[in-house]
Formats: C-alpha cells, structure tokens, sequence
C-alpha cells in the first residue's frame, strides 16, 4: 500500500534530528528505507509530512515497517551529508518549519503604526504598541517551532494590543475636541 496525496502523487517525507533545527527532505518512503538500511539516517530521526501537525519518531512510521511490493524499483542509494558543504550547497538542507498550516497574520504592521502614533501623541498608546510589537514577533517564532496553537493565541493577543494602540489616541483627541468645545 502506497501512500499518496491528493494529486495521487507519493507522499513525501521529511527528516530532522531532535533539537536540530534543520531538516532533511522531502525524501520518499524508500529513500528512507534505504538510508536506515545503510545507516545515513539514523534512527532516532523525526519524521514529518505536509499533512502533519506535528513531528514524529520515525519509529513510529507504520509505512516503513510493512512489506514491499515484489518487483518494486530499487532506491538509489542516499548520502545525506550532516552539514552544508563548505562553499558549496547542501540540497537536502532546510530550515525546520513544520510544513503543517500557513503561518497566522503576526499584525505587527499594526504595531508599528500604533507605536508612531502613539511617540507622537500620548505614552500610553506607544507602550500598548510596543507590547503589539513583541507578541507579532512571538507569533512566527512560535510557528517556526511547530506550536501552532500558540502562534494563533499570539496572533490574537498582538491584534487586541495593536487595536488599543490606535483606539487610545482616537479617544485622547475626541477628548480634546470636547474639552476644547465646551
């Protein structure tokens, strides 16, 4: 049985080391058979697909452990080198971003403007934005790790600080034009 996506196409895999923050990939399911056979890929790698939420043992993947097909092309053998090649490029490298969801809007756009605002009306406004600021960079350093649940609640929480950062200066002039007024 071969796995496969949606475009009926084999499904590709992808390898890291725990606490590496690289990646190996995308390889199929018999290049990794092989690697293990021979030993470029050990076996205590993490594996993971675009369907994926998560990274995974290898261990763990069923696909390895069932019988091949009789007749089936044998893999080419994979040298997977540990690291770039000095001067040159390592086409098996990457960086470790889950290949799960879209990364959520970090708002920070919004964070910037309400800083600007905020320096030149009220403190207030500024240091909200500020906090805006931090958690939108929050929101793609928790994506880049794989804790997408946190990157939304950052997500969220960068929005409701950049919103207060531009509603405060709304509301400091509307008061102005009032007391100005009355």
């Amino acid at each position: 049985m071969t796995t496969a996506t949606e475009d009926n196409k084999p499904e590709e895999y992808f390898l890291a080391e725990a606490g590496n923050q690289q990646y190996i990939g995308p390889l199929s399911l018999e290049q990794i058979r092989s690697g293990l056979k021979n030993g470029s890929i050990p076996a205590d790698y993490l594996y993971c697909t675009e369907q994926m939420e998560a990274w995974q043992p290898l261990s763990t993947l069923a696909e390895l452990h069932k019988q091949k097909t009789p007749g089936a092309p044998q893999p080419k053998r994979l040298n997977i080198p540990p690291a770039p090649v000095p001067g040159g490029i390592n086409p098996y490298a990457g960086t470790l971003i889950p290949p799960v969801r879209p990364m959520p809007e970090n708002h920070m756009v919004m964070s910037i403007i309400g800083i600007c605002i905020g320096f030149f009306c009220c403190l207030p406004s500024c240091i909200c934005g500020v906090i805006a600021l931090i958690k939108s960079f929050n929101v793609e350093t928790y994506w880049r790790v794989g804790k997408y649940e946190e990157a939304i609640k950052a997500s969220a929480s960068a929005k409701s600080w950049g919103t207060i950062s531009l509603l405060i200066p709304l509301v400091f002039i509307i008061f102005l034009c009032i007391a100005s007024v009355g």
